[in-house]
């Protein structure tokens, strides 16, 4: 009889120890596919969302915080163009605010402020006080006033990339003024330089002024002043070829600090200057629970083979203490020791892989029990993809790690004589 036939007919004779470890091994197959698979499943996800999220970083320099609009600590063009190009980022979309002058329609002033106006013209050093805010974006949407709904467009559309030299008003302010869509109004800067924008769209603010508190700052402080525009024509107004801050987005959130150093070390301006502000907290909280999940599996799955690996070795021990007779007539018999281990290890893993198979289809049974338990809880469904189960398999032959070892120990140190000898 050959070695095969000998652990079939082994496996077959020896029915408790078959049954014990089939018993052993499905269980274990049971609960390790159940744990890949969330594992797997959860760094899918990770990996899903890392990549489809919009997240981005806001490039800002501290002086972008400071009330005066007009200063020259912005971030020049030709490095935003720079920043452009490096390799994380996905696209970009700027922002731009300065002051101006309303040049062929009327800003609205209130009283106070009207009084306090006629007040500075009586100084030697007098300049006229501003009296229209300026705010560009590559898209209206991405202006905190709309997506906060502290303005909300009643007439037109927003402003998008593809616009130049248009405009959002004050619905208010085009009132007093007589103005309307497709109507021109036309502003100019410190130096008189002047710039026509186009009318596309009407807001309305629920902003009311008080008048003792409004009357200490400049009409251009008066919510119905504020004009939106296209990132071209503010950076005409300003007259100067930079902008206040910029949103890039990312292509892959995990690296915004190699492109925060990135923007740092290639830049030629203000380094010290720069502040970074991640707008990534939709993705992190997604994937900081994702990777808890995973954390946890990891746990589970260490501690299932680590239990697996005792409740296995100690079957093989005691299934080996009543082996030794037969080593020792197979071995005086001149049976190859490496056939005899063969015959061993296979006896241990037939009913391992049996059992194996038994938990893919107690899982599959189960699927719908087990992914309406994980959605009350972690809101996951799982699938039992042919790589999980694969990694069972993998995971419940290296379970038998430890009892190959030890068989293989068993037979290579013991001489049939000596293996004779210790059964008598």
């Amino acid at each position: 009889m050959n070695y095969l036939s000998r652990m079939i007919s082994s496996v077959t004779s020896n029915k408790r120890n078959t049954v014990v470890m089939l018993l052993v091994a499905s269980v274990l197959s049971v609960v390790l596919l159940i744990a890949i698979a969330i594992r797997s499943t959860s760094i899918k996800s990770v990996e899903k969302i890392r990549s489809s999220m919009d997240t981005s970083v806001m490039v800002r320099t501290s002086a972008s915080y400071s009330t005066d609009y007009l200063s020259s600590c912005q971030i020049p063009m030709e490095e935003v163009r720079k920043i452009e190009k490096l390799s994380n980022v996905k696209n970009a979309s700027y922002y731009v605010r300065t002051l101006a002058y309303a040049s062929n329609f009327k800003a609205q002033v209130l009283e106070a402020q009207t009084e306090n106006e006629m007040k500075k013209k009586k100084k030697a050093d007098y300049v006229p006080s501003y009296d229209i805010y300026i705010q560009g974006n590559s898209n209206s949407k991405d202006n905190d006033d709309f997506s906060n709904m502290a303005s909300t467009l009643l007439i037109g559309k927003l402003i998008s990339k593809e616009d130049d030299h248009v405009c959002i008003i004050n619905y208010a302010l085009a009132k007093d003024n007589n103005l309307a869509l497709e109507d021109k109004i036309t502003v100019k800067n410190a130096k008189g330089d002047q710039v026509s924008l186009t009318i596309i769209g009407l807001y309305y603010s629920s902003w009311i002024p008080d008048e003792e508190e409004m009357g200490k700052f400049d009409p251009y402080a008066n919510q119905q002043n504020t004009v939106y525009t296209d990132v071209t024509s503010a950076i005409e107004i300003s007259g100067k070829d930079a902008i206040t801050l910029a949103q890039f987005g990312m292509k892959d959130p995990e690296k915004n600090k190699e492109f925060a150093k990135e923007v740092v070390e290639q830049s030629n301006f203000a380094k010290e200057n720069y502040l970074f502000e991640n707008q990534d907290i939709s993705y992190r909280r997604l994937a900081n629970s994702l990777k808890t999940i995973i954390s946890i599996t990891n746990i589970i799955l260490a501690a299932i083979m680590s239990l697996g690996a005792i409740i296995i070795t100690l079957l093989v021990i005691m299934a080996m203490r009543d082996r030794d007779y037969e080593i020792g007539i197979l071995l005086s018999m001149g049976e190859k020791k490496y056939k005899i281990v063969l015959q061993l290890i296979g006896e241990q893993l037939i009913p391992i892989l049996i059992g194996g198979f038994i938990g893919i289809f107690v899982d599959l049974a189960l699927k719908g029990v087990i992914n309406g338990c994980l959605s009350s809880v972690i809101d996951m469904r799982i699938g039992f993809s042919v790589g999980s189960i694969f990694a069972m398999f993998g995971a419940a032959i290296g379970l038998n790690v430890i009892g190959a070892l030890i068989t293989l120990y068993k037979v290579i140190w013991y001489q049939p004589r000596k293996a004779l000898m210790h059964v008598e």
